[in-house]
């Protein structure tokens, strides 16, 4: 016997970790750890606007400290109200006032 084959002799050949059937779909398969779904669809008002059929991407180009200073000063009003909402509202809100006029 080689030095190298004594020298693992009385080691033991770890364990396979359970593994969880792929045909179950309320499991997902993750290093052999079970982990279960959310059970509670998520509130309407957190849909992305990315996955909201109402709404549809477009790209603009703005000048980089136009885009900057109108962002921070749009955070700023958010905040001071009290909500939360991106860029992309106050671009909706200026071409709602824009179209209403």
């Amino acid at each position: 016997m080689s030095d190298l084959a004594k020298a693992f002799a009385g080691l033991k050949k770890p364990e396979e970790p359970e593994r969880l059937s792929t045909q179950d779909p309320k499991l997902k398969i993750s290093q052999g750890l079970k982990v279960e779904p959310r059970t509670e669809p998520a509130p309407a008002e957190s849909t992305a606007k990315s996955r909201d059929p109402d709404y549809t991407p477009v790209k603009v180009f703005l000048r980089k400290k136009t885009h900057k200073a109108a962002g921070r000063k749009w955070e700023d009003e958010q905040e001071q109200r009290g909500s939360d909402g991106d860029f992309s509202d106050l671009v909706e809100q200026l071409l709602q006032e824009y179209l209403s006029a």
